[in-house]
């Protein structure tokens, strides 16, 4: 899909917390490391580790596939995003932004518009961002009630392809009296600028390729590997993303919540309708606190702990995790060796 000279597509972008440090990639190269012929602990101890390790990856895997979009995770969050997904006849850059929301047909039956948006709000007449906008029109006319925004998730998920993937059982679900939009957060998906650590994406795929396998050969490096990879990858957003007027600066979940009310304002309506899943529940719970007198029907779906999220970045969810292992360790030793192969007796 071509894009407009000044604006590049974006292979996978997030938002982490407040401050938004953008990872969404890199073009350091790293040399591969034969992690196969380091010397590997053996004791009992270090196979339930291990165990426990692959045990939270395959879960939290499948709580992905189920929850959020196939190119975006919830902790994991360097991977692919491109700006139209599922529809490859349509070009996002081929529509014009404006101040308000004009409205072209995409996707057969659907309307797709670019907002422009200031990247600061204290400072309306700088450097702007266009928010991609994709909506299911309301079939009930008699009975229109409002456009439902929607977030899947992520952070870093993006809404104009949820709308894809979900937006039609969504319609189906609240009934035909609202519009349905999704809409692609700042630095997300089809969003300029793009939220993008990667000059290409085959940078992205050797990324990918040396990342996906970490929970396959666990050695005693496992842990520096990963914290060399995960500086550098920082050094190159800053690089990338960062500065005076980089997107990472304007990437804050208050922010999006700015976006959705100032979306829903220039649709010219009063109230701003709300369904978010997972780390969608903490842009809801941000948007009640910041304009409570706005909203109007809101739900949060798969909860997130919101203060947890801005204060200890998922602290209470890793208590939690360490304690669900502790505990399934517990019942597999309380089980015995014919119920559960990991039972070893307990060291004296």
């Amino acid at each position: 899909m071509a894009s407009k000279p000044n604006e590049k597509r974006t292979f996978q972008t997030l938002s982490n917390n407040d401050n938004q440090r953008e990872r969404s990639g890199m073009s350091v190269y790293l040399e591969h490391v034969p992690t196969q012929s380091l010397p590997v602990t053996t004791t009992a101890a270090s196979r339930c580790v291990k165990f426990a390790l692959v045990l939270i990856a395959a879960i939290s895997t499948i709580v992905f596939q189920l929850w959020l979009p196939s190119t975006v995770t919830v902790t994991d969050i360097l991977g692919e995003s491109t700006p139209c997904a599922g529809a490859k006849d349509f070009d996002w850059y081929s529509l014009e932004p404006s101040r308000d929301i004009r409205w072209t047909s995409c996707y057969s039956d659907q309307k797709c518009a670019r907002l422009l948006l200031p990247l600061d709000y204290d400072i309306p007449d700088g450097p702007a961002t266009a928010i991609a906008l994709r909506i299911i029109p309301a079939t009930d006319k008699e009975n229109y009630r409002g456009t439902l925004l929607l977030n899947p998730g992520g952070p870093g998920g993006s809404g104009t392809e949820f709308i894809a993937r979900r937006g039609i059982d969504i319609s189906q679900i609240v009934g035909g009296s609202y519009d349905v939009l999704g809409f692609d957060p700042r630095g997300i998906g089809a969003t300029t600028p793009a939220a993008r650590c990667f000059d290409t994406e085959s940078q992205w795929k050797l990324w990918e390729l040396q990342r996906d396998t970490r929970l396959l050969n666990l050695t005693d490096d496992t842990v520096h590997i990963a914290r060399a990879r995960e500086k550098l990858l920082t050094a190159r957003c800053e690089e990338k993303i960062g500065g005076e007027w980089g997107i990472a600066r304007f990437a804050g979940t208050h922010l999006v919540a700015r976006d959705m009310l100032e979306i829903v304002e220039r649709l010219g309506q009063q109230k701003v309708h709300y369904w978010g899943f997972s780390y969608g529940t903490v842009l809801g719970q941000y948007f009640a606190a910041l304009y409570p007198q706005k909203v109007g029907r809101l739900i949060i779906d798969g909860v997130f702990d919101a203060y947890s999220y801005r204060a200890n970045i998922w602290n209470t969810s890793l208590v939690d995790t360490d304690a669900v292992i502790a505990s399934f360790f517990q019942h597999c030793h309380h089980a015995g060796p014919e119920k559960c192969a990991l039972w070893e007796p307990s060291p004296a």
